[in-house]
């Protein structure tokens, strides 16, 4: 698998700082939780972006700007050029997912983009918990949304993992900062409740070769890009 070259169909600015861009692509065989490494023109390494939404010929990506690669993502224009990898990693099992009644999704701040495809496909109960910085976006496309803001501009004013609680579900599914991960994962096991837990790591290749991207599980380490993003909270041990 190597990179080919896609056309942008749009790139807007979103939120503060966020942009949804869609490229050309095809679809067939590509999971919710997958993600794709894009590549700046002006860096040797790609930058991995989650699957945020499906469609006909295009693949959508929410991102924010965060460094010089992403910046020049945020300057695209619709009919420019872009190369991209994938889809790579392990996904979300969907109709492992659907075997459950009640499922929560929490996600923090961009953790928000690979649940839009996802919840899409989900035939159980499903209810999201969104955190923020500051203002809301993507969560128009979920069902049955709580949102937290760090600013108060928006929802509850603090952390999105003090308006969630494990307890009343059979699964949680999350996605967010490493910080973020940590908190969720740790609120999942005291309850004993299950969780899918997306991370987010820095990654250089994106194909498991250059071991930056590790995680400390029960099993050992773990390459995030190719054995996860996601993985069993139960098994994380960092």
């Amino acid at each position: 698998m190597g990179y080919f070259s896609a056309k942008v169909l749009a790139n807007d600015r979103i939120h503060d700082g966020v942009y949804s861009m869609k490229i050309a692509a095809g679809t067939a065989g590509v999971r919710p939780g997958q993600f794709y490494m894009l590549m700046p023109r002006a860096a040797l390494l790609g930058r991995p972006l989650s699957v945020c939404e499906l469609g006909d010929g295009w693949i959508e990506f929410c991102y924010a700007v965060v460094g010089k690669g992403t910046r020049e993502f945020s300057q695209l224009r619709e009919n420019d050029d872009i190369a991209a990898n994938g889809p790579v990693g392990n996904g979300f099992d969907v109709d492992f997912i659907n075997t459950r009644k009640r499922v929560a999704v929490v996600s923090g701040s961009v953790g928000i983009a690979p649940f839009v495809e996802l919840v899409k496909r989900l035939t159980c109960e499903v209810s999201c918990f969104c955190g923020f910085h500051g203002g809301s976006y993507l969560t128009e496309r979920l069902r049955n949304v709580s949102i937290a803001t760090e600013s108060g501009a928006e929802g509850h004013k603090g952390l999105v993992t003090e308006i969630f609680d494990p307890r009343g579900f059979e699964l949680v599914l999350a996605c967010g900062s490493e910080a973020f991960s940590k908190a969720v994962t740790l609120k999942c096991k005291d309850a004993g409740t299950s969780l899918l837990i997306s991370l987010d790591r820095h990654m250089a290749c994106g194909v498991g070769a250059c071991l930056c991207c590790t995680c400390a599980t029960a099993e050992g380490n773990k390459r995030c890009c190719v054995d996860g993003p996601v993985f069993w909270g139960e098994d994380l041990t960092c």
